[in-house]
């Protein structure tokens, strides 16, 4: 299979948010007579310049959806955007692939202070993915029994101004790689 283009697209995360979560929300309220869409999952979570996140998945109808918001923020229960968890950064997106100009085989948005947030799902052979010339970053299995597809998928956070000297230029394309670095190619979610 060759490896497919990849669309870099970076747009306002709040805005990007309120849409996801809108239709993370009325996808909700779809699940209940809806049996294609799974449970959110809990993929990733921690910290990063001091504002703490959460990364999630689900699947609905034949498309996986991943959204990266921060803590406390539950894409599965109605968000109070006066409230101080509201977003200031965050995003996501469903179904990645190359279909059309606005779709890929990530996401990403930008972050606290200007940083770059970037995730997506991978096959389950690429253990890691090359984001800059001298810097990969490790993938996580996707969980088995939570309705997700078999695969995996990563999280990379980049600093205002891009990767540093020791991690090289910031590739267009990043590559997936198996444990071996060999080269993999993306597949559609």
């Amino acid at each position: 299979m060759p490896i497919r283009r990849l669309v870099r697209r970076r747009v306002p995360a709040l805005a990007v948010v309120a849409g996801v979560a809108a239709a993370a929300l009325s996808g909700c309220r779809a699940s209940q007579a809806d049996p294609a869409h799974t449970p959110y999952v809990k993929l990733d979570g921690g910290t990063y310049r001091g504002a703490a996140w959460g990364l999630w998945a689900w699947e609905q109808g034949s498309e996986l959806c991943m959204m990266l918001v921060p803590a406390g923020v539950d894409p599965g229960h109605p968000v109070d955007r006066s409230s101080p968890t509201w977003p200031a950064a965050g995003g996501g997106g469903c179904g990645f692939d190359d279909k059309d100009p606005s779709s890929g085989f990530y996401t990403d948005s930008t972050g606290p202070d200007d940083s770059g947030w970037t995730f997506g799902p991978l096959p389950a052979a690429a253990t890691g993915i090359r984001v800059a010339t001298h810097e990969v970053v490790a993938t996580k299995p996707l969980p088995a029994g939570k309705g997700l597809p078999a695969g995996r998928y990563w999280l990379h956070f980049e600093p205002a101004g891009g990767p540093s000297r020791a991690e090289g230029t910031a590739l267009d394309t990043p590559q997936p790689l198996d444990a071996r670095g060999r080269k993999v190619a993306f597949a559609a979610f």
